[in-house]
């Protein structure tokens, strides 16, 4: 929980199978949820089944058997998931990262105020601290294979216009969003409100820091 909080991700795919992470930025909500679902869920599951001693680490966890989860199952959850909301288009966990990168680029498109594809790509060449961050986030060893986010970016800007601080209050407000409905849902499976109150003080007050350090800076 840094002022700038970061994800840790191991990068599969690199040559020689060797050990390589990179860091994402998170909103402090979403961090806030990840934390209670592991103090709240997964130490129970962990308990339940393999133990501490036994237990590898892994965020994501089979209910039942304490193992991390296949990739078929996340798989499978996002195709419920999309059948369930009568989404037609292609609905895969890899899509998320799509639009992960295609964000940031936004952000940093509207930060520096680059006008078009060719100044940005100028400035990923040209400038090491920010090629070196976006290499880092996206986990692209070449420039070249970012071109499909560069338009994808630059075609999202030209149609709403935003700013990194306003992505960064919705992100916010859509994060409070999800939580407040799994508070609810929570209730409803009887849940001790008390646990509850407390929980749900932690969100808002995280996303009202978040929205007031938005704001902020975009005063300025």
């Amino acid at each position: 929980m840094k002022q700038e909080p970061v994800l840790k991700v191991f990068t599969a795919k690199r040559l020689g199978g060797r050990e390589e992470y990179r860091y994402l930025p998170i909103s402090k909500t979403d961090l806030e949820l990840i934390v209670n679902f592991i103090e709240k869920f997964r130490r129970r599951i962990i308990k339940q089944t393999v133990g501490t001693k036994d237990d590898l680490g892994y965020l994501l966890i089979s209910e039942t058997s304490g193992q991390r989860l296949a990739t078929e199952t996340l798989t499978n959850e996002l195709l419920l998931l999309a059948k369930a909301a009568k989404i037609e288009e292609q609905a895969c966990a890899h899509m998320f990262r799509h639009r992960f990168i295609t964000k940031l680029f936004v952000a940093l498109i509207e930060q520096h105020e680059y006008e078009n594809g060719d100044d940005f790509r100028r400035a990923l060449l040209d400038g090491e601290t920010l090629k070196r961050k976006v290499q880092e986030y996206t986990g692209h060893t070449s420039i070249s294979s970012l071109e499909p986010y560069i338009h994808l970016a630059f075609e999202e800007v030209a149609n709403f216009g935003t700013t990194l601080d306003l992505i960064k209050v919705r992100l916010a407000i859509e994060s409070l969003q999800s939580n407040l409905k799994d508070v609810v849902f929570e209730l409803i499976q009887g849940r001790n409100p008390a646990e509850l109150s407390l929980l749900l003080s932690d969100y808002v007050n995280t996303t009202l820091d978040e929205l007031s350090n938005a704001s902020t800076a975009i005063e300025r």
